[in-house]
């Protein structure tokens, strides 16, 4: 088996249909399509069966739920293919996705290939444009900076944060799995980013993937406290890089630095700031020795940083004119 595709699969009905339609018309056709439903409490159980019932290629488990990352868990245990791929349960992609993903792979030997995606609001017309696998370019990326762009300033950390615009050699995968909350992907390609010899991105002007936007989503929801999980896992992510690859922690030190300013700033009038002041205690002693202490850090970011940290209110003036451009 060429390519394992895992999709979770959450109480989607709405829009299951179309996912698992748009992935079964790829070009690319040596693929197995998991679909985790992870405890749905609506028909996407019903509708992930029916598929199956139509395409061999669909292996259909239904286990109770465990969040998104525990559902690519359980797919990545049941995964046959050489390389793995993934998708979430109401986007789209184009139809040669994993036709050049697998190309690019084979022709440059790589753990890792990175396409890029485009945002669109839903109900938007996508037309998809035909692709000559022979003139797309592609570039090695080093290790330092996959781990420079994984902590850029959004959106350029969005390509390497998702797992969904990538495929990744199931052997380089090895023992790595997903947190079952908060910042998975990352959490994830945290991890991986700095085992594997080879990452391969194509041409940035090329999408792939097609992030569904959609008002209803956890991740534009504030009231959800989803992005305070997105704060755990920030802490998660410094300390496992710390212990496992410190040459490049100083751009995670940074990148969480300012997520602790910024979740202060905007949780200050919430029913949440106490649980993200909570949160940023645990942590607060160790990344102010992280920041003072690594010299990889410029002095003009460290003083700027903990400025903004020890007076907040020079970093409230500074978000409130920034928000006003």
């Amino acid at each position: 088996m060429e390519l394992s595709i895992i999709i979770p699969v959450y109480n989607s009905e709405k829009y299951l249909d179309r996912t698992i339609k748009n992935v079964l018309s790829q070009r690319f056709k040596k693929f197995e399509l998991i679909l985790v439903d992870d405890g749905s409490g609506d028909n996407s159980g019903n509708i992930c069966d029916s598929w199956s019932r139509i395409d061999k290629r669909i292996n259909v488990i239904h286990q109770s739920n465990s969040g998104i990352g525990g559902a690519r868990n359980v797919g990545l245990e049941a995964a046959n293919g050489k390389y793995i791929g993934f998708v979430d349960n109401d986007d789209i992609i184009h139809p040669q996705m994993f036709e050049i993903l697998i190309c690019v792979a084979k022709k440059n030997n790589a753990d890792i290939v990175m396409s890029f995606a485009e945002q669109i609001y839903e109900n938007t017309e996508i037309k998809f444009e035909e692709r000559d696998i022979d003139k797309i370019n592609s570039e090695e990326i080093e290790c330092d900076l996959r781990y420079r762009n994984l902590y850029d300033s959004s959106p350029n950390d969005s390509p390497y944060r998702a797992v969904w615009n990538k495929i990744y050699r199931k052997n380089a995968i090895k023992l790595i799995r997903f947190p079952e909350q908060g910042a998975e992907d990352a959490v994830f390609n945290n991890r991986i980013y700095g085992q594997v010899d080879k990452f391969i991105i194509i041409d940035n002007s090329i999408h792939l993937y097609y992030w569904i936007q959609r008002a209803s989503s956890q991740y534009h929801n504030l009231s959800s406290g989803y992005q305070i999980k997105m704060l755990w896992s920030q802490f998660q992510m410094l300390e496992e890089l710390e212990k496992n690859f410190p040459e490049f922690s100083h751009y995670c030190v940074v990148k969480t630095m300012k997520m602790v300013l910024s979740y202060r700033y905007i949780f200050r009038h919430t029913k949440y700031y106490n649980t993200v002041n909570e949160c940023i205690d645990l942590y607060k002693k160790k990344l102010k020795k992280l920041l003072i202490h690594n010299k990889d850090i410029s002095v003009f970011i460290k003083c700027l940083l903990m400025i903004f940290y020890y007076f907040p209110f020079t970093y409230n003036l500074f978000r409130r004119v920034n928000d006003k451009k």
